[in-house]
């Protein structure tokens, strides 16, 4: 063989060796990069949950403390017209709900913007695609 033909085709494979650990380098930066984008929306989401974790479980907690009445302590018996305390019971009810409500709204709605785009999950939002602000996967 003559010798520039050799040292073309050794030209040839270092050149495709190149290119191949170069592809392969790129892939492993990008693969890092968005990993780390994940891993910042997966911390983001982490800091909204703890900031209103604690009235969160408060709410939860009141508002089944107040079923837990209903269904179990006999509370029905303060909404008769007889105990003179079925205005309080009542607003004191609606109240634990929508405290609870608000609450879960709040965290929905502040977590929408950290919510994980690149995956999604079967069955969420439970609506349809156009339900209201917050739920919806295109919506920030």
């Amino acid at each position: 063989m003559d010798t520039a033909l050799v040292v073309a085709c050794i030209s040839a494979v270092v050149a495709l060796a190149s290119a191949a650990f170069s592809g392969w380098t790129q892939l492993q930066v990008s693969k890092r990069e968005r990993e780390g984008r994940l891993e910042e929306r997966r911390s983001e989401a982490k800091v909204v949950l703890d900031r209103y974790r604690g009235p969160l479980l408060d709410a939860a907690w009141q508002l089944g403390d107040r079923v837990d009445n209903i269904r179990n302590r006999s509370f029905l018996a303060f909404l008769s017209n007889s105990s003179g305390r079925e205005r309080d019971a009542r607003l004191s009810t609606l109240f634990r709900f929508a405290y609870y409500l608000g609450w879960r709204e709040y965290v929905l709605l502040k977590s929408s913007c950290c919510r994980l785009r690149t995956r999604r999950t079967p069955g969420w939002p439970p609506h349809s695609s156009t339900t209201s602000r917050g739920y919806s996967p295109a919506t920030s």
